[in-house]
């Protein structure tokens, strides 16, 4: 599972670009007695609590982060992009939606 969640370091990036620290399903917890960070699933009702504990560092799994992406784009010619992204085959797909005026050129 740990190769599925955000490192330590990448979390604190995320945090410092200002994700918010609610939004991860995981944690890293450095509470615990083992010599090394331990990843758990994070208790939703102390999310905030545990978020501003220093020994707990979240840990965003791929769906916390594909949640954050917006549904649509605009491009800079003005057009708007509908992205969608969907379970495929035990991964993820995401194909863009474009626009009619797009495929006519």
């Amino acid at each position: 599972m740990t190769n599925q969640v955000t490192s330590i370091e990448q979390s604190k990036r995320l945090l410092e670009l200002g994700a918010p620290a609610e939004m991860a399903s995981m944690v890293w917890d450095n509470t615990s007695p083992a010599p090394h960070p331990v990843l758990k699933i994070w208790d939703t009702e102390t999310k905030h609590r545990q978020a501003v504990h220093a020994d707990h560092i979240p840990a965003f799994t791929a769906n916390d982060l594909l949640g954050a992406l917006p549904g649509c784009c605009r491009m800079p010619d003005g057009t708007w992009i509908n992205m969608e992204i969907e379970m495929y085959g035990g991964g993820y797909l995401a194909p863009l939606v474009l626009p009619d005026s797009l495929w006519k050129r």
